[in-house]
């Protein structure tokens, strides 16, 4: 019996150890497929620029919008839109453990929920980038999930994970290695004590700087469309002006 439950133990042990490689394996090919890791640590700021639709409480928004972000803490969106034939402009900055909004100039209040949320989704768009996986200081486990189709596309996916954070799963074009959705549970900011399933699909990369960057991005609440994005200007950057995260 004993030697039965070594052998149990080595097999064990085996699988394991065959996953691990296929993992990353896994994620090797998908780093390279965005640009290769030295590439993509070299650029870990981005500007953005391009239009998109905002679906919600049953209106279509249009809106114009950029952003400026970098690294996992810090974030500046600044949109544009009208509702009713009236003009607005909401700005959006994250910088680390502080954050705050204003609408049309006004300086608003930002609650402890809303600064949670945000620190979360830029450390989901973080986990994004991939090249974080890698670095050996991030304390990063990353484990393989199943294969499904993302529209007429196979995939497979990995679920990252680390401490006091919640877990993402990516999903890549089984061929390409190019990241096609990604999906985390969310807290909701506008609802005390409830969270929400956000899935993000990517669509449409393009090249910048040796790098792949999706183009077009939809964002699914609980299975229903939230947001599209369409990116006009992709701009990677070794590092950004601070005073774009400076509060007003």
């Amino acid at each position: 019996m004993r030697v039965l439950g070594q052998f149990i133990f080595l097999f064990v042990g085996v699988l394991c150890a065959d996953e691990q490689n296929d993992v990353s394996t896994l994620l090797d090919k998908a780093i390279k497929a965005h640009g290769g890791q030295d590439n993509l640590r070299k650029y870990p700021a981005v500007l953005l620029r391009g239009t998109g639709k905002l679906y919600t409480r049953g209106e279509e928004v249009a809106f114009n919008g950029a952003w400026a972000v970098q690294g996992r803490s810090q974030a500046c969106f600044t949109m544009e839109y009208k509702i009713k034939n009236i003009q607005f402009k909401a700005v959006t900055v994250t910088n680390g453990s502080e954050a705050w909004f204003s609408l049309n100039d006004v300086l608003l209040e930002v609650t402890k929920d809303d600064l949670t949320a945000r620190k979360d989704a830029l450390y989901a768009e973080w986990v994004t980038r991939l090249f974080p996986l890698k670095e050996k200081d991030q304390s990063f486990k990353v484990a393989r999930l199943g294969e499904l189709k993302i529209g007429d596309k196979p995939a497979v996916g990995i679920n990252v994970s680390k401490k006091g954070h919640r877990d993402i799963h990516l999903f890549f074009d089984k061929s390409s290695g190019l990241l096609l959705k990604s999906a985390c549970r969310v807290k909701d900011a506008r609802v005390s004590d409830q969270e929400f399933l956000q899935e993000n699909y990517y669509h449409d990369y393009k090249v910048v700087r040796g790098n792949r960057y999706a183009s077009k991005l939809l964002a699914h609440k609980d299975g229903k469309l939230l947001m599209e994005i369409v990116l006009m200007e992709i701009q990677p950057k070794e590092k950004l002006d601070q005073g774009l995260f400076s509060k007003p």
